[in-house]
């Protein structure tokens, strides 16, 4: 049976902060899981990193957007 894989996209919110934790860490161990976020990238970058990871076989993204009042 494969691992259920899921990717993170977004920007800063979504990376790993200074302290190396993470909000996935506390995910069940046998989840494969890959952070796809960068800091300070606009909504369409992020939509490329929602791409990527449906093109790399991901059964799950968790996207978070940035604010829409926000100049691109």
């Amino acid at each position: 049976m494969s691992k259920v894989k899921l990717a993170i996209c977004g920007d800063s919110y979504m990376t790993t902060d200074q302290t190396g934790i993470h909000w996935i860490d506390h995910l069940p161990p046998d989840l494969h899981k890959k952070i796809l976020a960068v800091g300070a990238c606009s909504n369409v970058l992020i939509a490329n990193q929602v791409r990527y990871a449906v093109a790399l076989g991901y059964d799950h993204v968790v996207v978070n957007l940035i604010e829409t009042r926000r100049i691109q």
